[in-house]
C-alpha cells in the first residue's frame, strides 16, 4: 500500500477554532489532507511566512480580524519568494466588485463564506496548480503542443476535415479527486480512463491527455450514438486506486471538423464551450455542435450575419411596403419596399439593425436576390388587380461590385416580364462615392434595361452634389438626418430648399423621408421637394394598399 500524500500545510488567519474545524474537515471529506497553523497576529503571520514553507494561506474577512487582511496581502508582495503561495479570501459576499478589490490587493480568489463546495474546488485547484513539478508542467506543454499542431495540419486539409470529428471530454473535479494521490497513482487513473474511451471509440480514434480533460480526434461524423455510448461508459466505471474506488463524472463536447475554422485555437476553444453546454445538462452528458441551433442561438444573440443566414435558411423574411407620394400631382403610384426579418424569438427586426455589418458580404447578395425576386411576384400580383406601382428597391455594395449581379436581374426582368421602368434600384450614396466605376456600370447597366435609379442616404458623403452629379440616377432621396434637422429647427427650411433646388436643377427627382408629423410636412411641401415618405402617409404595410387619390 502507498503511503498517504503528504498534508498540504495551510497558513489560516481570523479563524476561530469552531470555524478552524469545520474549514479542515470540509476540505479533508474534499480529498485534500491539511494541516492547518493558525496566526494570531500579523507578527505571527510574517514569522510564519518567513521562516517556513507553505502551500496556503486562507483568510477570512471578519468584522474584527486579529490579522489585517490588506497588511497581509501587502507583506506576501513584498517579497519573490511569497508569490507562489496562493492567498484565497474566504467573505461573507463575493460580489463582482469584492472580488476585484481583493484581487487587485494580491488575492488569488475570493470565496463566500458557507459555499462550501466551491471553497473546497477554490482550493483543490489552486493547492495542486501550485504543487505541480517542472516535469508535470512539461508534460502538459507537450501534450497541449501535441494536439495543437495535430489539429492545425488537419484543418488544413479538407479530406481530413471533411471526416474526423474533434471531442473535449471535460473529468469533473479532477484536481480535487487526485489531490492526495502520488504522480504514480494520478497516471494509474488517467491510463485506465485512457483505455476505457479507447475501447468504446474507433481504432482510428487519436486521445491526447491533459491534466483534466482529453482531446479526441476520430472518424465519428454527425452521429450521436457514439457519444452517448462514450458517456454511458462513465456512468458505470469505477476504478480502484489504492483503497479508494474512484468515479470520474465528464462533459463531451463534439464537433463535426467540417463545420469548424481553419483555426485550430478558435476550433479548440469552441469544442471546449460545447462541453460546458454539456456540463450545464448534468453529469456524463455530452453536446454536439449542431449548425442550424447553433446558427438560432447567435441569431438570437444579436448576430447580424447568424441572423440574416437564419432568416434566409428558415424564411423568416417579411416584406413590407410604404407609399412615396407626389407632391406634384404625379399620378404614378409608388412604394419603397423595407425588408424585416423575424428572429427566433418572433420579434421583428427592421434591416437597419442588420443590413449595415454584411452590407459588403455574399449574404448581403442573397438577400438582395431574394428582395428583388419577391417583390417581382407581388408586383405582378398588385398588376393583376388593375395597379400599376413602381417599386424601390435598395441594392447593397456586393451587389454593386457583382458583375453576375446585371446579367441575373435582365433574366430576372425577361422570364418575369415584369416591365423594367416599374422597378427603382437604390444605391447608398456612400457606396456610389466609395465604388464609383462599379456603381456607374450598374447605372448604366440599369439605365439600358429600362430600370430607373435613384440615390439614397443622400447627404452622408463629404460632398454630396458632386456624387449627385456623377451619377446620373432618376431620383435621390434626401437622408433621415435632414428631415430630422427640418423638424427640430424651422431654420433648416432653408438649406433643405436649395439642396432640392440645386438637385432638381440637375434632373433628378427628389424624396424627403421619414415625414412623421404634420408640422414637418408643411415644412417640406414648402421647400419644393417632389415626393414624400414617412409615418404621417402611412406606416410600412405588408400590403400596397395606400389611397395615393387622396393626395
Amino acid at each position: 500500500m502507498k503511503p498517504e500524500r503528504e498534508a498540504y500545510r495551510l497558513l489560516v488567519m481570523n479563524c476561530h477554532l469552531d470555524e478552524g474545524s469545520k474549514l479542515v474537515d470540509g476540505l479533508t471529506s474534499a480529498g485534500l489532507p491539511v494541516e492547518p497553523t493558525y496566526v494570531v497576529s500579523l507578527e505571527h503571520y510574517e514569522k510564519s511566512l518567513m521562516n517556513d514553507e507553505w502551500d496556503m494561506i486562507i483568510g477570512l474577512n471578519s468584522d474584527e480580524p486579529t490579522v489585517s487582511l490588506t497588511q497581509a496581502l501587502g507583506f506576501k508582495a513584498s517579497a519573490s519568494a511569497y508569490q507562489s503561495i496562493p492567498f484565497i479570501i474566504i467573505s461573507p459576499e463575493a460580489s463582482t466588485h469584492s472580488r476585484i478589490k481583493w484581487m487587485k490587493l494580491g488575492a488569488t480568489d475570493v470565496v463566500e463564506s458557507h459555499v462550501d463546495e466551491l471553497l473546497a474546488l477554490v482550493v483543490s485547484r489552486d493547492l495542486v496548480a501550485a504543487r505541480v513539478t517542472p516535469d508535470v508542467k512539461n508534460q502538459e506543454a507537450d501534450a497541449a503542443a501535441s494536439i495543437n499542431n495535430r489539429l492545425e495540419a488537419v484543418l488544413a486539409k479538407e479530406s481530413e476535415k471533411e471526416k474526423l470529428t474533434l471531442l473535449h471530454v471535460d473529468l469533473h473535479r479532477w484536481a480535487s479527486i487526485t489531490a492526495s494521490f502520488d504522480t504514480e497513482q494520478k497516471n494509474y487513473l488517467k491510463n485506465n480512463i485512457e483505455k476505457e474511451m479507447q475501447a468504446h471509440l474507433e481504432k482510428e480514434a487519436e486521445l491526447f491527455i491533459q491534466e483534466d480533460s482529453v482531446q479526441v480526434l476520430a472518424p465519428l461524423g454527425e452521429s450521436e450514438a457514439p457519444l452517448r455510448n462514450l458517456t454511458q461508459v462513465f456512468d458505470k466505471l469505477f476504478i480502484d486506486v489504492g483503497e479508494k474506488s474512484i468515479q470520474v463524472a465528464v462533459s463531451v463536447g463534439a464537433l463535426a471538423l467540417k463545420h469548424a475554422t481553419k483555426n485550430h485555437e478558435q476550433t479548440l476553444k469552441q469544442v471546449i464551450q460545447l462541453a460546458n453546454a454539456a456540463n450545464e445538462k448534468g453529469i456524463n452528458k455530452y453536446e454536439l455542435f449542431c449548425p442550424s441551433a447553433n446558427l438560432e442561438k447567435q441569431a438570437t444573440e444579436g448576430d447580424a450575419h447568424a441572423l440574416v443566414q437564419h432568416a434566409l435558411d428558415n424564411q423568416s423574411f417579411r416584406l413590407m411596403f410604404q407609399p412615396v407620394a407626389s407632391l406634384r400631382g404625379d399620378e404614378e403610384e409608388h412604394y419603397d419596399v423595407l425588408l424585416r426579418i423575424i428572429d427566433p424569438e418572433g420579434k421583428e427586426v427592421p434591416a437597419g439593425q442588420f443590413m449595415g455589418p454584411i452590407d459588403k458580404t455574399p449574404l448581403a447578395e442573397k438577400i438582395d436576390k431574394w428582395v428583388i425576386l419577391q417583390s417581382v411576384k407581388r408586383l405582378l400580383q398588385h398588376k393583376d388587380k388593375g395597379e400599376h406601382s413602381h417599386l424601390f428597391l435598395h441594392i447593397s455594395a456586393a451587389s454593386i461590385q457583382d458583375k453576375k449581379f446585371l446579367p441575373w436581374l435582365f433574366l430576372v426582368i425577361k422570364k418575369t416580364g415584369i416591365k423594367p421602368q416599374s422597378l427603382v434600384f437604390q444605391l447608398a450614396e456612400e457606396n456610389a462615392a466609395r465604388f464609383s466605376d462599379a456603381a456607374s456600370n450598374i447605372i448604366a447597366g440599369m439605365e439600358k434595361v429600362g430600370c430607373r435609379t435613384s440615390l439614397c442616404h443622400f447627404g452622408s458623403t463629404m460632398n454630396p452634389m458632386k456624387i449627385a452629379k456623377d451619377f446620373a440616377t432618376d431620383y435621390v432621396k434626401l437622408g433621415g438626418e435632414m428631415t430630422t434637422d427640418l423638424a427640430e429647427n424651422p431654420d433648416k427650411e432653408k438649406p433643405v430648399r436649395e439642396t432640392i433646388e440645386a438637385l432638381q436643377e440637375l434632373g433628378r427627382k427628389t424624396i424627403v423621408p421619414q415625414i412623421e408629423s404634420p408640422n414637418v410636412m408643411t415644412r417640406v411641401w414648402r421647400t419644393g421637394s417632389d415626393y414624400v415618405q414617412g409615418y404621417f402617409l402611412q406606416k410600412p404595410k405588408s400590403d400596397m394598399d395606400y389611397d395615393f387619390s387622396s393626395d
